[in-house]
């Protein structure tokens, strides 16, 4: 097959989070599958700069990727009008094509600027709701949907929702259930064939090899539920008298980093809350392998690819009930579920964790093989050349 992927941002953009990860690996695994993939994106390196880039074609891991000029960054709609006339000229070329996240102009152009129909997938990738946003958004937002958006969702030939959450979302939106395919996100199992040693991390970042790290690893968004970790951190401290814990706080600022400092200066927790920002890959597995809880609790995720990669490092995850990723540690066993906003039973997970170590190593065990076994890039890259062949059939 002839795939195009239509993407906002590519690879190394890797700021942006879960969807360069799905495209890129997506991408990657196709071309070892025998197909020959093109990928369109913007030249957007991070929220606010752009890839240093002499020539705008590169091939990366097989695919040949394209980066158009990005002119406008305005709530998230990233602005690449050079992929107009690429459409207009290569939308032949395709047997089929993949849309990557929902409100974006780069969906728009294909719409409107291919002058053959080839059959589409869409992937909103947890991008159909918002639970807080300001006015001027959702003017954009209610603007998109009703000029746009419904349409492009009900001509989709199928829609990849990533758990049964995000497949209500699209029923709720018209969506006809028989289009809706559930495949979650993968994890890319080479990235994890030789972990670092322990205490990696800790010697990196200068911090006791004694203490037991439980690790945030994210955006520092509001929405994210850092405020409730820090609290239920705090109450950890408080409740169980201890100094051997350090909470590490990873990921950029979206936002919310100088409140969550604010918060820790309140709660007297300086001294055991580190701030690391963005962290590269190595230190990011790192990280993972030194905690001993990795904490997920964004109460409204589509998807949750940090506790994924958390399992398959061996360590326990901190879920909120009623979520996606809640149905998956469920599932394979490797964490526990706590309701979002309750405090008292944060603490409780947490102290549990830490306080079992068998417990601990079993979760760790049940993780790397679910993940493994269900979760890999070659498995869903599987059921996502299923989901191609079927509409070409």
């Amino acid at each position: 097959m002839k795939i195009l992927q239509i993407t906002k941002y590519y690879y190394p953009s890797v700021s942006f989070g879960g969807p360069v990860q799905v495209t890129y690996n997506l991408s990657k695994n196709m071309v070892r599958r025998g197909h020959e993939v093109t990928v369109f994106a913007t030249d957007a390196y991070d929220i606010g700069s752009r890839l240093n880039l002499k020539d705008r074609f590169r091939i990366i891991d097989g695919a040949k990727v394209y980066f158009f000029h990005n002119f406008i960054r305005n709530h998230g709609f990233f602005i690449s009008p050079g992929i107009i006339d690429a459409l207009s000229k290569t939308s032949g070329d395709f047997d089929i094509v993949h849309l990557h996240e929902y409100r974006t102009f780069q969906n728009l152009a294909f719409h409107f600027f291919t002058k053959v129909r080839a059959p589409y997938v869409l992937s909103p990738h947890g991008e159909l709701e918002f639970i807080e946003e300001t006015l001027d958004v959702f003017a954009l937002r209610r603007l998109f949907e009703n000029a746009f958006g419904k349409k492009l969702l009900l001509n989709a030939s199928a829609v990849i929702a990533l758990s049964e959450f995000e497949k209500a979302q699209l029923i709720k939106m018209g969506v006809q259930e028989e289009k809706i395919e559930i495949v979650p996100n993968g994890i890319n199992l080479s990235d994890y064939t030789d972990l670092p040693a322990k205490t990696s991390f800790k010697k990196n970042f200068n911090i006791d090899p004694r203490k037991l790290i439980i690790l945030y690893l994210g955006r520092i968004a509001a929405s994210k539920g850092i405020d409730l970790l820090l609290k239920a951190f705090a109450e950890l401290v408080k409740k169980s008298k201890v100094d051997d814990c350090l909470l590490v706080i990873a990921g950029t600022d979206d936002g919310y980093l100088n409140e969550a400092k604010s918060l820790v200066s309140h709660l007297g927790i300086s001294g055991l809350v580190l701030f690391t920002g963005m962290l590269s890959e190595k230190d990011k597995v790192s990280a993972y392998v030194d905690s001993a809880v990795c904490t997920y609790l964004g109460q409204f995720e589509a998807f949750g690819i940090v506790t994924l990669e958390a399992a398959v490092c061996g360590t326990p995850v901190i879920v909120s009930k009623g979520t996606p990723m809640a149905n998956i540690v469920d599932a394979g066993k490797f964490g526990l579920q706590v309701k979002y906003g309750d405090i008292n039973e944060l603490v409780d997970a947490m102290r549990t964790i830490l306080s079992d170590a068998r417990l601990a190593e079993e979760m760790g065990r049940n993780g790397r093989r679910y993940v493994k076994d269900n979760l890999s890039w070659s498995v869903i890259s599987a059921r996502i050349e299923a989901i191609y062949s079927k509409i070409l059939q």
